[in-house]
């Protein structure tokens, strides 16, 4: 299963082999930029607290490398670096649903029910 963080103005569309996620990094010279990563979870077990840590892992380093522009230091200084990430990873449990992977990302079990 993948899923796939694409910083645009796009829906998030949740399906059973990808999910989309918006993030919107901000780019310091005004010009839009893009970048996207794909979170690897078919070889993860979400139903158990190992498999639900790596796979929270994996969503929170895919939305630190969307949110920074490609893991651009300069844009991890950015005052909405944070916001971003925090969006992000909040979206990505939205279309996974997995109530133990949202746990271990320190969000309430009931985040993919909103």
């Amino acid at each position: 299963m993948s899923y796939r963080f694409i910083p645009a103005l796009v829906a998030a569309c949740a399906t059973a082999v990808a999910g989309s996620a918006v993030a919107d990094p901000a780019h310091p010279f005004g010009a839009l930029s893009v970048v996207s990563a794909t979170v690897r979870l078919a070889d993860v077990d979400m139903h158990t607290a190992k498999g639900a840590k790596t796979a929270a892992l994996r969503i929170k380093n895919a939305a630190s490398f969307v949110c920074s522009g490609g893991n651009d230091i300069i844009y991890q200084m950015a005052d909405d670096y944070v916001p971003c990430r925090q969006r992000t990873i909040d979206r990505a449990l939205l279309d996974l649903n997995e109530p133990l992977v949202s746990a271990a990302l320190g969000r309430s079990i009931d985040l993919a029910q909103r």
